[in-house]
């Protein structure tokens, strides 16, 4: 019986930490399988870059960039933000058993508090949420250096795309600045 009822307790929790935007503002939705191979493509993986998947969710795409990069013996950061502990827990079970944990990096944090370490090239990942991505672009445009949004599913307003990638679902890839002054 007690068993039962700390069942039906943690089966609450994770309801709620799903269900209330308080905790996690845009909801879960893994990036397709068939896709990643493309994603990994428009992120253009190379040495020295910083990829930063903003709400990896349970890291379908970190993961699978993080083991193309490994194959091709880049040297690339990878980081992993996302604000649900639950998706953290998963995140971080995930990265123990990776073949290159030592290049992930696993952020619980609001992407709109968190600050990056300072990186030469930075790819960021979005699969949010059309009312957020326009928000998270003008976030993105604040960071120095040479930066670049492959955002799946959903244009970003504003934003110009510099490529379009159809697969299951559409991938666009921006080039980031800061806007000008006018």
């Amino acid at each position: 019986m007690v068993l039962l009822l700390l069942l039906i307790l943690a089966l609450l929790a994770v309801i709620v930490i799903f269900a209330f935007p308080a905790v996690s503002p845009i909801p879960y939705y893994p990036s397709r399988h068939r896709d990643l191979g493309l994603i990994a493509q428009a992120m253009d993986l190379h040495d020295g870059q910083t990829v930063v998947d903003l709400g990896a969710g349970d890291g379908t795409v970190v993961f699978f960039a993080a083991s193309q990069a490994q194959r091709q013996r880049l040297r690339i950061k990878f980081v992993a933000i996302e604000i649900n502990p639950i998706l953290v827990m998963a995140l971080l079970i995930r990265r123990l058993f990776h073949p290159a944990k030592k290049n992930i990096q696993v952020v619980w944090a609001d992407f709109f508090r968190w600050q990056p370490n300072p990186a030469n090239e930075r790819v960021f990942y979005l699969y949010g949420a059309p009312w957020l991505n326009d928000k998270i672009a003008n976030r993105l445009r604040q960071f120095p250096g040479k930066n670049r949004l492959v955002s799946y599913y959903y244009p970003v307003a504003g934003l110009t795309a510099q490529q379009r990638i159809q697969g299951i679902n559409r991938i666009f890839v921006y080039q980031l600045g800061r806007r000008r002054q006018q």
